[in-house]
């Protein structure tokens, strides 16, 4: 019963692969996406702050750069994986 229960979830697996390619995509768009915005708002952080001269929101918001940065290298990294 077990390798039949396998044999049918390969099966599976190579039916629904477009299915599966798709949710992919639009993992790897919403990674970019989150990513940029983490970029962007870090961005806004780091220089509203430096003017004020706020040591720990600078540092805060160098820390969201890098945070978004990640995020958009896990997209890159998500986008190489092939299915074929």
């Amino acid at each position: 019963m077990f390798p039949y229960a396998v044999l049918s979830a390969v099966e599976a697996a190579s039916l629904s692969t477009p299915m599966l390619t798709s949710l992919i995509d639009l993992l790897n768009k919403a990674l970019y996406l989150g990513g940029v915005v983490l970029i962007v708002f870090g961005g806004v952080t780091v220089g509203t702050n430096l003017k004020d001269h706020n040591g720990p929101a600078i540092t805060g918001g160098i820390l969201q750069i890098g945070g978004g940065a990640l995020v958009v290298a896990c997209g890159v990294l998500l986008s190489t994986i092939s299915l074929s």
